[in-house]
């Protein structure tokens, strides 16, 4: 946040994104190629950025400036799962909810 108090992106943002983010905007169909009319509002630096750097392959997230997958799917799907374990995990430990979906 600058001293206006405004958020301002760092040099080569785009580079550092993690797949999360990349996979939410696909999965929700917030990116610059999915949502031409930007119904979601999301700011033309940050859509242009992503466009720019990123595109999504079969077996992963391709990072055009590096010119290699720097993001591979599964690795994030092994990621997702343990995450989601280890949530449900805690939750049934605090007050065993958790199991029944609620």
């Amino acid at each position: 946040i600058n001293r206006r108090g405004f958020v301002s992106l760092r040099d080569e943002w785009q580079k550092k994104l993690h797949p999360f983010v990349l996979n939410e905007m696909s999965e929700t169909g917030w990116s610059k190629e999915a949502d031409t009319d930007n119904k979601f509002c999301i700011h033309p630096k940050i859509r242009d950025g992503i466009s720019a750097e990123w595109k999504k392959m079969p077996d992963g997230w391709f990072s055009k400036s590096e010119k290699s997958v720097r993001h591979y799917h599964h690795e994030y799907e092994i990621s997702k799962q343990t995450f989601e374990s280890n949530f449900e995990d805690a939750m049934n430990k605090i007050d065993g909810i958790a199991q029944f979906g609620i």
